[in-house]
């Protein structure tokens, strides 16, 4: 619990050395996560853990949770460290949190912190690694729910939120910053089309305006543009440590690009082009797939979650 999340009152409670003997007297409590919490006198100058500590500890029970509920009381963890804190957490915490939201299905709970930034002080422009971590985890939302309509549908709302996030000035770099614009990043392109073609592929009867043929030719030529050297794939060999980001961002581009072919047939753009980049993926990303099988990439390793994705993607 980060004390100055707590109303004022409250903290003079359980801060001010007059009070202590009041609460042994006296025990009240403070209603956090839905559950009262008795309340104890505090000595601020030595029982106060540090604030990276205290918040590392709360997410990592959070994680360790049976009860996915538990991750709801994140927006409030956060919005109690922006309080009790003179500046916003360093990028090596916030990534800390939001890949163990990620690995525990709770991309939606980051999209609400990220909505929320004014009270929890996250933004893609101070963290721009948020963006990374939670496209490839948007994807494996449908592939998770091994492609189905309802998967389908909760991966493409994730991706609609990800994307107006994006547009609104809270969450952009200022020009004069040289960042680049993650708005035109292929990986997270690529996931956009990749979602929207597999809808309109499976369920084209049912496909809202975000899955529609239209949506898919346009994704597709903004994809082509943005590819730039990426148009040949990489080498693709395994990293030593860390995730495989290789077969992580480049599995959607291959995806969408495959389905927008099948969808849109002669209507495809470039579709010499396209042809070319789904031929040259695909050989790259099974040999990459074959070199970690060689190496043992086994469940709840960097090297098997990747296999997940690739082995889990759509083939037409």
């Amino acid at each position: 619990m980060i004390p100055a999340a707590l109303p004022k009152p409250t903290r003079r409670l359980i801060f001010q050395t007059k009070h202590k003997q009041t609460l042994l007297d006296n025990p009240q409590t403070a209603t956090l996560g839905g559950e009262e919490i008795p309340l104890q006198w505090i000595e601020r100058r030595t029982e106060i853990p540090a604030k990276r500590k205290l918040v590392k500890e709360a997410i990592t029970l959070m994680s360790q949770s049976k009860d996915a509920g538990d991750w709801a009381n994140l927006p409030a963890l956060l919005h109690g460290l922006q309080t009790c804190s003179a500046s916003p957490p360093k990028a090596v915490l916030v990534e800390f949190i939001v890949r163990k939201a990620v690995a525990a299905g709770q991309v939606g709970v980051i999209l609400m912190c990220l909505t929320s930034h004014r009270t929890t002080d996250l933004t893609l422009a101070r963290y721009p690694a948020i963006t990374r971590l939670l496209a490839p985890a948007v994807h494996s939302t449908a592939l998770a729910g091994e492609w189905s309509e309802e998967a389908l549908h909760k991966a493409l709302t994730k991706a609609r939120t990800l994307g107006l996030l994006l547009e609104d000035p809270s969450h952009q770099s200022p020009p004069a910053s040289n960042l680049p614009d993650p708005r035109k990043d292929p990986a997270l392109i690529g996931v956009f089309l990749s979602l929207s073609a597999a809808h309109t592929h499976l369920f084209p009867s049912a496909s809202p305006a975000s899955s529609s043929r239209p949506t898919v030719a346009a994704y597709t030529t903004r994809l082509l543009a943005n590819l730039g050297p990426l148009v040949q794939p990489l080498s693709f060999a395994p990293p030593t440590h860390g995730p495989v980001w290789e077969m992580l961002e480049s599995v959607p581009i291959w995806q969408g690009l495959a389905l927008a072919q099948k969808v849109l047939g002669v209507e495809c753009p470039e579709r010499e082009k396209v042809e070319s980049i789904v031929a040259d993926y695909g050989a790259a990303l099974s040999n990459l797939a074959a070199a970690l099988e060689a190496r043992g990439g086994g469940e709840g390793t960097y090297g098997g979650e990747a296999l997940k994705v690739w082995q889990g993607a759509l083939r037409v």
